[in-house]
C-alpha cells in the first residue's frame, strides 16, 4: 500500500480534512418522535413520582395506599413504553442502501482493506419493530450512519469504554444489506455486513470524551 500514513492525513480522506457533515440531515419528523418520547418518558416518571409522594402523605386515609400503587405503577410503565417507542424502525422493503456507509470502530483497518463486521460481536440486543408489523424482536446489529454524522450525531452514541483511539470509517458495502432498521441517524443491520474501507478518520480527543459511556 506505499508508505505508511500519518495519523492526521489517511489515504482516500476528504480534500478539506472535515470529519463531520455540516447540515443535518435526519428527517425532521424522525428528530420530533425522539424528543416527543423522551419528553412523554421524563413526564410519565415524573408524575408516577408525584403520584406515590402524594399517596405517602395521605397514607393514613383511604386513598393513600391505592395512590402509591398508582404512582408505582406509572414509575414501571416508563421504561417499557420508552423502550417500545424508542424501538429500531424497520425501512420500508425493497429500500436500496446507502451506496457508503459510516461506522465507529476501535481496530485499525487501512482503505482498500476488506472487512466482515459480525453482528454477534456488536454490545447488547437492541430492540426492533419490523416495517408495518407488531412483531418485536431483541437482536444484536451491527451499526452505522447512512450518511457522515454530525457532531450531534456522534454524541448520541454510547460504547462500552471511551478509552484509546477511535476512528470514523467510510465503506463500502459489499454484500447486500438485506433488512434495515433505523432510529435517528442509527442504521442497524441484523446481520454480519462484508464492506471495503474507502477512509479512515482518526476521533480527536474532544471528540470521543463526548460519546456517552455505556456499562455493559
Amino acid at each position: 500500500m506505499g508508505r505508511a500514513a500519518e495519523p492526521n492525513h489517511v489515504p482516500g480522506s476528504p480534500a478539506s480534512g472535515a470529519l463531520w457533515a455540516e447540515v443535518e440531515w435526519v428527517p425532521a419528523g424522525e428528530r420530533r418522535r425522539l424528543k416527543i418520547v423522551m419528553a412523554g418518558t421524563l413526564g410519565l416518571m415524573i408524575v408516577g413520582i408525584a403520584v406515590h409522594l402524594t399517596g405517602m402523605v395521605l397514607a393514613r386515609t383511604g386513598a393513600g395506599v391505592p395512590l402509591m400503587l398508582v404512582g408505582i405503577a406509572l414509575v414501571a410503565l416508563a421504561l417499557p413504553v420508552a423502550v417500545f417507542v424508542n424501538s429500531y424502525r424497520g425501512i420500508t422493503p425493497g429500500t436500496p442502501g446507502p451506496p457508503q456507509l459510516f461506522h465507529l470502530s476501535p481496530i485499525k483497518w487501512e482503505p482498500q482493506d476488506i472487512v466482515t463486521l459480525e453482528a454477534s460481536r456488536s454490545r447488547g440486543r437492541q430492540f426492533f419493530v419490523d416495517h408495518g408489523k407488531l412483531r418485536r424482536q431483541y437482536k444484536r446489529m451491527v451499526f452505522f450512519f447512512p450518511q457522515r454524522p454530525t457532531s450531534k450525531h456522534m454524541g448520541q452514541q454510547s460504547l462500552k469504554s471511551k478509552k484509546g483511539q477511535l476512528y470514523l470509517y467510510e465503506l463500502e458495502p459489499l454484500t447486500p444489506l438485506g433488512p434495515q432498521y433505523q432510529r435517528g441517524a442509527a442504521l442497524g443491520i441484523p446481520h454480519d455486513v462484508t464492506v471495503r474501507v474507502l477512509n479512515r478518520q482518526p476521533l480527536p480527543l474532544t471528540a470521543r470524551s463526548r460519546l456517552r459511556r455505556r456499562g455493559r
